[in-house]
Order: C-alpha cells, then structure tokens, then sequence
C-alpha cells in the first residue's frame, strides 16, 4: 500500500507520476494499491462543472496507462474535495482515489473503497474494504435427468 499526497501544482506532480512509475515496476508482481490525494481528476464527469480534458488530467490518465492502474470500485461520494463554499460557487471535485495493479484485482478482485463525508476537512477520507478474490474451481458437473433420454447418451 502507497499513501499518496500529491500537490496542487501540474509541475510539482510530474515527479510524483515519475515515482509512480518507478514504483509500479518495483511492485509488478506483488499486490500494490495507491491510495490518497492526486489533486487532480481523470476524467470531466469527476468535476461538478463538468471541465474540459487538461494537461494536467492528461498527464495523469498517461501515467496510469503507462504502469497499468486501475482504479478501484468505490461507494460513497462521488467528489472527494469540495473548495468549502456554498451556493454557486462550489466546486467539487474527484481528487482523492484508490488504484491498483493487475496483481492487486487478482488477488482482492472483490476489493473496494469507500469514501465518507469529509467533516472539517475539504477532501473526503476513503477506506479500502478487503474482500479477497475467490478462486471458483469451474462449474459444478450437473447432470440433468432428461439427458440420460437421448438417443446418443
């Protein structure tokens, strides 16, 4: 598990997709989640405004391509940091998630994280609920009695 606290600043976060990448090739074939605050969106639908695509998101959204993350499942707020004000002008946003290699889904597939009102603080807090993957060992043999009919049984 990596704890992230990425900063506001586009160029202060270019070495954070750095060290991710770098850690990524370091836990490929181990279970590794990132979880914490990115201070950025992936994708427009995670700003209430609904933004258009910036560098910023590019960037990141290529970092997570790169190192092959995906982010997991999640329940409860939808935006993760709101900027503290009321009516029309709010603003809130994704920027706290949780993400995991392929070795994570294989193993905690059933995994997911929850994010719960913030209180005092601007960014909501999120948890990651275990849930290991069960390994079915295929189908159950059935055999159904109108089979034992037919000509060719």
């Amino acid at each position: 598990l990596s704890y992230i606290d990425g900063l506001c600043d586009r160029g202060a976060r270019k070495s954070l997709w750095t060290d991710i990448i770098y850690c990524a090739n370091r836990f490929k074939k181990v279970p590794w989640t990132l979880l914490g605050v990115f201070n950025v969106t992936r994708f427009s639908h995670e700003h209430s405004a609904k933004c258009r695509v910036t560098k910023a998101m590019e960037d990141f959204n290529s970092t997570i391509r790169a190192v092959e993350l995906e982010d997991l499942r999640s329940t409860g707020l939808s935006f993760t940091w709101n900027n503290m004000r009321s009516g029309i002008a709010t603003i809130s946003k994704k920027h706290d998630r949780t993400m995991g290699n392929w070795k994570w889904f294989n193993c905690f597939g059933d995994s997911y994280a929850h994010s719960f009102n913030p209180g005092i603080s601007d960014h909501s807090s999120i948890s990651i609920q275990l849930m290991q993957h069960t390994q079915s060992s295929g189908r159950p043999f059935k055999l159904l009695n109108f089979w034992a009919d037919h000509a060719d049984f």
